[in-house]
């Protein structure tokens, strides 16, 4: 979620079965960070996009939501570098430095690591491993000669044919004569080659709230969905939030054809709503999960009601049918979801549940969808602390990020679940929390 519209509560405890800590504590982590800043007389190495000479398997958003760093992390999930690049980077092709709201996305562009730089800045930042250089694309579709200064709020990037990518984009225009290509709320067709926004989806799934006030779409996270007949479809997922985002609409997910570039339909995720987080699905890419977290505003409680994840398969047709629906009302002793969805294979997903608003501690849990089985991976030492997470299925290695302890959760995954093996603490120089880890 873009940090322009993340809540500002804190969240509810439940009871189940005994949490398992993290095997570092937290006083112990303040004193290694503490040390390492104490021993260190030099300021940091400017990130300078020097080459790198093996290829980066993860990659770690650092941020404190003001400035922002990247680091690069190999297979087993060590720092290959604290930041390669970071806010006060300088170089050919670069703009502006990274701002505060930057995640990591699928690259539409091999051997290059690509940042999307959301709020206020909207664009796609594209750095080659190899040498370093950097382009940057300017994602507002604006009238070059007569921009509009409003903000479309990129969200994620999909490449779908070679060079051709989509982008989903959740802030609406409410400029009477914003360009076509400039509206947001949306998904435009861009051409990363050439670096132009080319056409806009219109993803019509705009509604209204029972006082009459307007809900709009706010396109979030794209994911690819294919059949085995050949037929493939893109899943958009969807915020709906009004326009002082604090009013959430019903749950659904736009789906767009790739190939007409257009909405073929809108499915509607029943009694869910904050359906924001869709993710694809290891080893069936016929099928793909999404995260509800319910009303992000409400209290616990009530959030819950209408939180819940969902598994969505294709038909040989392109139509989106809802294969599987887990909610969290009917599981009361179950964490209920708030973010960092990650499908582990066709059954099981981790995610992240926060207290919101309440007290309590954030705790990493693992859902089965297909006999509701929950287990609690670990708990976090405070709230709204662990971040979204990626997994390497090859290796059954899950890597989760902990804001507050400065470094990564390693899990190993198997057939009978998922298990914690350590701990990594990650460079500490420009103490940064690590919020975010995405598979390169």
């Amino acid at each position: 979620m873009s940090r322009e519209i993340r809540a500002a509560a804190h969240g509810a405890s439940w009871e189940g079965a005994p949490p398992r800590r993290s095997l570092v504590s937290r006083p112990i982590l303040a004193s290694l960070v503490l040390l390492a800043a104490c021993g260190t007389e030099r300021p940091c190495d400017v990130a300078d996009l020097a080459p790198i000479s093996r290829a980066p398997a993860f990659g770690v958003v650092l941020s404190d939501y003001a400035s922002t760093a990247i680091a690069l992390l190999d297979e087993r999930g060590e720092a290959i570098t604290e930041s390669w690049i970071d806010s006060g980077t300088r170089a050919s092709g670069i703009a502006a430095g990274l701002g505060g709201d930057v995640v990591i996305v699928a690259t539409p562009e091999p051997g290059t690591l690509a940042l999307l730089e959301r709020f206020n800045a909207d664009r796609l930042t594209l750095a080659e491993y190899a040498t370093g250089t950097v382009r940057q694309i300017d994602l507002r579709g604006d009238d070059p000669d007569a921009p509009s200064g409003h903000s479309p709020n990129v969200q994620d990037v999909l490449a779908v044919d070679g060079a051709i990518a989509l982008v989903s984009r959740a802030n609406p225009s409410f400029h009477p004569d914003a360009p076509e290509l400039a509206r947001g709320n949306d998904v435009v067709v861009v051409d990363v080659a050439q670096g132009v926004v080319l056409a806009r989806i219109d993803v019509a799934a705009d509604t209204t709230a029972e006082d009459g006030t307007p809900i709009y779409a706010r396109p979030t996270t794209l994911v690819p969905i294919a059949h085995p007949s050949g037929a493939r479809r893109v899943l958009v997922s969807l915020q709906r939030l009004s326009a002082d985002f604090t009013l959430t609409g019903d749950g659904a997910v736009a789906v767009v054809d790739p190939d007409t570039r257009a909405l073929t339909e809108l499915v509607a995720l029943e009694g869910l709503s904050g359906c924001h987080g869709a993710r694809a699905i290891p080893g069936a890419p016929d099928r793909a999960m999404i995260l509800c977290t319910g009303d992000a505003f409400s209290p616990g409680l009530e959030r819950r009601r209408e939180a819940g994840i969902v598994r969505v398969a294709i038909d040989p047709d392109g139509r989106i049918t809802i294969d599987r629906a887990w909610r969290a009302a009917d599981h009361e002793s179950a964490p209920s979801p708030t973010a960092g969805l990650v499908p582990l294979d066709a059954s099981r997903a981790a995610y992240v549940a926060d207290p919101r608003g309440e007290s309590g501690r954030d705790v990493l849990a693992l859902l089965d969808l297909d006999d509701a089985s929950i287990a609690i991976l670990l708990e976090a030492d405070a709230s709204f602390v662990l971040g979204s997470g990626a997994l390497d299925p090859e290796r059954g290695l899950l890597l989760v990020p902990d804001a507050d302890a400065r470094g990564v959760h390693r899990l190993d995954v198997h057939a009978e679940g998922a298990t914690l093996r350590d701990f990594v603490l990650l460079p500490t120089c420009r103490t940064l929390p690590p919020r975010e880890i995405t598979q390169l």
